[in-house]
């Protein structure tokens, strides 16, 4: 699952590099979309570090 929201991350950039391309093409504003889509990236990236903190581990191990 981390790997997932790592790479999902990714995709998000990339994704938001694309609008804002777009919209500079057009002449349209971009920073704020930069902001909210970098935003979301950035959220998803970090939840992929929620199971890495020790408590978390302990209480919601795995089956091995």
């Amino acid at each position: 699952m981390q790997v997932l929201l790592v790479l999902y991350s990714l995709e998000w950039l990339r994704t938001m590099v694309n609008l804002v391309q777009l919209r500079q093409e057009y002449g349209m504003p971009w920073v704020r979309l930069a902001i909210i889509i970098g935003g979301v990236a950035l959220f998803t990236a970090l939840s992929a570090l929620v199971f890495r903190h020790p408590g978390l581990q302990k209480k919601y191990h795995q089956v091995k």
